[in-house]
C-alpha cells in the first residue's frame, strides 16, 4: 500500500515544477540595469577629490591593494593597515584594478557591471522568499518589482 502523504526521514518529491524562477526575469533585469548604466555615464566618475566617489573608502583599500600597499589607507592620506570595511568588495575592486587599470573608465563599468549582476540576482532570492513565504502569485509580483523599480536600480549604476 503507498500513500500520498510524505514519509517522516525523506524529503518531500518536488512536484510542482512551477515554483522554479523563471530566468527571463533576471536578464531583463539585467539587461535594463546595464543600459541604464551605460546609457546615463554613470561609469564617467570624476577625478575630484583624487577620485573618492570611485568606491569611496572601499576604492581607496583596493587602490592600496592593487598598487602593492596591503589592505590599507581607506582615507586621503596614507593612513595604514585597516579594518574599516570588511574585505571581499575592495578584494574583487583591485581585482578589477589590476586588470584594467586605477580609476580608469573600464575599470568603473567592470566593477558597475559587477553590481548590475549582483542586483539582477535579487530578482531571484526576492522570488524565492515569496514563494515560499506566499504563493507564486506574489512571488511574480515581487520580482518584477524589483527588475523594473528605478530606486532598486539606482545603487547597483552610481
Amino acid at each position: 500500500m503507498t500513500s500520498s502523504a510524505p514519509q517522516p526521514g525523506r524529503p518531500e518529491p518536488q512536484t510542482e515544477s512551477a515554483d522554479r524562477f523563471p530566468w527571463f526575469i533576471f536578464w531583463i533585469a539585467l539587461g535594463l540595469r546595464l543600459a541604464v548604466m551605460t546609457l546615463g555615464h554613470f561609469y564617467r566618475i570624476p577625478a575630484y577629490e583624487d577620485h573618492f566617489k570611485f568606491g569611496f573608502e572601499m576604492g581607496r583599500i583596493a587602490r592600496s591593494l592593487a598598487t602593492g600597499h596591503g589592505y590599507a589607507n581607506p582615507f586621503d592620506q596614507p593612513s595604514g593597515p585597516t579594518a574599516w570595511v570588511t574585505p571581499l568588495y575592495p578584494l574583487i575592486m583591485a581585482g578589477v584594478f589590476k586588470l584594467f587599470g586605477v580609476y580608469t573608465a573600464l575599470s568603473a563599468w567592470v566593477i558597475l557591471a559587477f553590481n548590475c549582476v549582483c542586483s539582477a540576482l535579487t530578482a531571484w532570492t526576492t522570488w524565492e522568499i515569496a514563494v515560499r513565504c506566499f504563493n507564486r502569485r506574489v512571488a511574480w509580483w515581487s520580482a518584477w518589482i524589483w527588475t523594473l523599480y528605478p530606486a532598486a536600480m539606482q545603487y547597483s549604476v552610481k
